[in-house]
């Protein structure tokens, strides 16, 4: 069964994993919330099931989602000059070069099309600003969230299991 973010959340909040059991009934029940919003009251008003979400849809991320990130990510190597350096991965003390909002890989900003992020790449705040946005919607971060969408169950794995007649 694929990863399910509430599954998960319950594993960390119980210290252990769910059993397949346990699963299913989760499954159930996030099934019963998309077709009755309210719970036992009934004619409460329906609401359209939400989408679910494909590798395909295109990716927005709120203003406060960017200020998550920005948050975690940090914009570091900032100059006197106000402008930002590149530096290199802390781990390894070369490879991946990194700047501004956590950037690494192509240098859209520079003259050469080839460009790399790398020693002696510098940015201003709003070059940062720019490769976030487009990290977000399209590249990096984008391509991050879409795995991550590849791992939520489809309406069929969310069914509920057929009950043998002995059950009520």
């Amino acid at each position: 069964m694929a990863a399910n973010p509430f599954a998960e959340m319950l594993n960390q909040l119980l210290g252990r994993p769910l059993d397949p059991g346990e699963q299913q009934a989760l499954a159930c029940e996030l099934e019963k919330l998309e077709q009755d919003p309210v719970p036992g009251v009934p004619g409460s008003p329906t609401q359209p099931s939400p989408q679910i979400p494909t590798p395909q849809m295109p990716i927005t991320v709120s203003p406060i989602g960017v200020a998550l990130i920005q948050q975690f990510e940090g914009c570091a190597r900032r100059r006197p000059d106000g402008r930002y350096e590149a530096y290199p991965d802390p781990g390894t003390g070369a490879a991946p070069w990194t700047i501004g909002w956590g950037a690494t890989g192509p240098d859209h900003f520079a003259a050469d099309p080839g460009a790399r992020i790398g020693p002696g790449t510098v940015w201003t705040g709003a070059q940062c600003n720019a490769r976030l946005e487009a990290d977000v919607s399209t590249g990096t971060i984008a391509e991050s969230f879409r795995a991550m969408r590849r791992t939520l169950p489809g309406p069929s794995a969310r069914r509920p299991p057929a009950r043998p007649s002995s059950m009520p």
